[in-house]
């Protein structure tokens, strides 16, 4: 499951005379990353959608009520710290009223999360339980209708997103995704390291071909970057090219600091000592890339809202690409 397969759901569901959604999900989680994305992208599709961002709840409890009411629908994003606010599971139980009393369509997604934690409590949410129960322990009747709006919703049919393990804590279905697709919309032709060159005969052929029909490369750091050689590989081959022809490269420090990737320190020393064990004459080329790139003028996020940092690098990167060129040359090579 994907925005995409959501939102395409939603506009099925939807009439063209009642069209809101209400959204419901934990900000201190997913708010400035999946629930951020999934906002803006409904009310990109036309479909007016509704978020408690702290105006409309105001520490009210009957304040929520009446957008909730208004709502033809209620997408309730499940994440792993869904259950530790008080906010989250008022606003499901009044959710669940509605549902039961108006009609109103419920559709749970369960972010990184089983059902069944949802359901039976269990894990985080069980955690989260624990401490509940010790708050508000004169008002265990509250505690229970939250336990009851869960179990209820969370056996509704809905959709389930699983990041797949793949580097570690990743970026290639989140946060990577989400640029490649805002350079697209912004007609910037963008070509991606995606599965399917790995299925290549001569791989390092065909990234090196790509590199070559590339005006500038986006080099997305993570905190796992340094974990695949295949990410090593890539952004050496990028950098010669910078030195030889004046290929333009951008790097993004995503949730990790210039300095350990210029240093290879913190994960990215670890990572290091591996590879001096397995591939010990291939780290000094690495090592003198990632030197190299970490001290270039790029962009970091730091503590703010992914979808505002996207929109900072589209319009630099569009800055620096000229849009005024033909379209065969605004091409991109983009590795994460």
């Amino acid at each position: 499951m994907d925005l995409f397969s959501l939102i395409n759901l939603l506009m099925l569901l939807l009439s063209r005379k009642d069209n809101d959604v209400f959204l419901s999900f934990s900000h201190h989680d997913i708010g400035k990353n999946f629930g951020d994305h999934l906002y803006k992208d409904l009310n990109s599709a036309g479909i007016r959608t509704l978020r408690d961002d702290g105006g409309i709840y105001a520490g009210q409890k009957s304040d929520i009520k009446k957008p909730i009411q208004e709502s033809r629908i209620s997408v309730v994003v499940f994440s792993k710290d869904y259950a530790s606010s008080t906010k989250c599971l008022d606003q499901l139980v009044h959710i669940m009223d509605a549902r039961n009393e108006t009609g109103l369509v419920v559709l749970p997604v369960f972010y990184n999360v089983d059902p069944s934690e949802v359901s039976e409590q269990k894990g985080l949410f069980e955690e989260a339980f624990a401490k509940h129960e010790k708050s508000f322990h004169k008002e265990m009747a509250r505690v229970e209708s939250w336990r009851a709006a869960l179990k209820e919703a969370a056996d509704l049919a809905g959709m389930v997103l699983q990041q797949d393990s793949f580097r570690g804590k990743d970026t290639r279905r989140n946060f990577t995704d989400h640029l490649y697709k805002a350079l697209s919309r912004e007609g910037i032709p963008t070509f991606r390291d995606d599965d399917g060159i790995r299925r290549g005969e001569n791989i390092e052929l065909e990234i090196k071909k790509a590199v070559q029909e590339t005006k500038l490369s986006i080099i997305v750091f993570s905190k796992e970057y340094a974990s695949s050689r295949w990410c090593l590989d890539e952004l050496e081959m990028i950098m010669e090219r910078r030195r030889t022809v004046g290929h333009i490269v951008f790097p993004v420090f995503y949730d990790v600091d210039p300095s350990e990737v210029g240093t290879q320190t913190g994960r990215y020393g670890e990572e290091f000592a591996k590879h001096e064990i397995h591939f010990k004459d291939r780290v000094e080329g690495w090592r003198k890339a990632l030197k190299e790139v970490a001290y270039m003028e790029g962009m970091v996020l730091e503590d703010g809202y992914e979808s505002k940092f996207i929109e900072s690098i589209v319009k630099e990167i569009a800055d620096k690409l000229n849009l005024s060129l033909p379209c065969q040359y605004i091409l991109f090579y983009f590795i994460f």
